[in-house]
């Protein structure tokens, strides 16, 4: 089961205290994560991104290769509007968030993410 926060942004999924490793495509300035989220709902080479929130720098993913728990850092999922976002052989781990989503298959889960 995954952990996610729906962020105000809609489509926006964050992962607080997740670094995603790997894929790095992109890199820019931002004041906050919901500029990165926006980028990467544009980018059609966009799966994922992490916001550093000491530097504010986005990290754009086209692939992610594992992920590791830094308090400094949030991730994000791409929605991607109803096909939902599919990471194969994708570990993400640590975090913790306020809202638990238990789904019976993964058509309603991407549902959910739209």
């Amino acid at each position: 089961m995954l952990t996610l926060i729906n962020a105000k942004s809609s489509n926006c999924f964050y992962l607080p205290s997740i670094a995603l490793n790997g894929g790095t495509y992109d890199e820019f300035n931002a004041p906050e994560i919901k500029q990165c989220c926006i980028a990467c709902a544009r980018d059609p080479c966009c799966i994922a991104y992490t916001f550093d929130e000491e530097n504010h720098r986005c990290f754009m993913k086209s692939a992610i290769s594992n992920s590791f728990k830094n308090t400094g850092m949030t991730s994000g999922l791409k929605a991607h509007h109803g096909l939902g976002a599919f990471l194969k052989n994708i570990k993400i781990h640590g975090g913790t968030a306020s809202v638990k989503v238990n789904l019976p298959n993964n058509e309603d889960c991407m549902q959910y993410c739209t």
